[in-house]
């Protein structure tokens, strides 16, 4: 499995809607009031280089991740290492998160 494909399987499906498309479901069902805001921070993994191959395995590829042979687990580690270290050269600041947040009211 290559990198683009891992990449893939761990996008939300609604990471780059805008925001009339992450609130209109809302709406639509009788929300009220619906307000949204992007919240941005740094990405910061405290075990380093170690910590970001472990959250990986508490992500969508996981479990497919558990499945990988012991020398393909090998290569994975090897090559996000390499990620990790041309992405951070602290190997613990790994850039920049975003979220957006949706606040609404329900009709009672």
């Amino acid at each position: 499995m290559g990198e683009n494909k891992l990449s893939q399987m761990v996008r939300i499906p609604f990471d780059f809607l805008n925001q009339h498309e992450l609130s209109e479901p809302f709406t639509s069902i009788g929300f009220l009031n619906v307000q949204m805001s992007k919240q941005e921070q740094d990405l910061t993994i405290s075990g380093g280089i170690e910590g970001a191959i472990e959250l990986t395995y508490a992500t969508p590829i996981g479990p497919r991740l558990q499945e990988f042979s012991n020398v393909q687990t090998s290569q994975f580690h090897r090559i996000f290492a390499k990620i990790i270290n041309e992405l951070s050269p602290d190997n613990r600041n790994m850039g920049r998160m975003v979220s957006n947040v949706l606040v609404a009211e329900k009709m009672t």
